[in-house]
């Protein structure tokens, strides 16, 4: 089980300003098969409350590659979204699902560089 909290001053995600203020965070996972295997959740709020955010997330990690798919749910007062949490309608919700594949070149070769690539592939678009 691993435990992991942040304080930033604002939060970025792929370059994009998510929220301007400071923001708490957290990241709850379980760690399965040495840690190749994680299940996680992992959820943030700024400090005026009006950004919010939880995620439910599943990893794979293997020969230095990490597949990754995740439940992002976040709005602020801005967003015309829903903010249930349960509403999955592909009209209104506030959800998108996430899948990513990334490779640590540090695993084989000793060099310190990460390949990362992602894409949305349902959801909120």
């Amino acid at each position: 089980m691993h435990l992991n909290g942040t304080l930033q001053n604002m939060h970025l995600w792929r370059g994009l300003q998510v929220a301007d203020g400071g923001v708490l965070a957290a990241d709850l996972n379980l760690g399965l098969f040495d840690d190749g295997l994680r299940i996680g959740l992992w959820g943030g709020t700024d400090f005026t409350g009006d950004y919010k955010e939880f995620d439910y997330y599943v990893s794979y990690s293997v020969a230095g590659f990490t597949f990754a798919v995740w439940d992002i749910f976040n709005y602020s007062p801005e967003l015309p979204f829903s903010k249930d949490i349960f509403n999955y309608n592909k009209y209104s919700t506030s959800h998108f699902l996430d899948f990513s594949v990334a490779y640590n070149f540090d695993t084989k070769l000793n060099v310190p560089l990460r390949l990362y690539w992602a894409t949305i592939f349902a959801g909120r678009t």
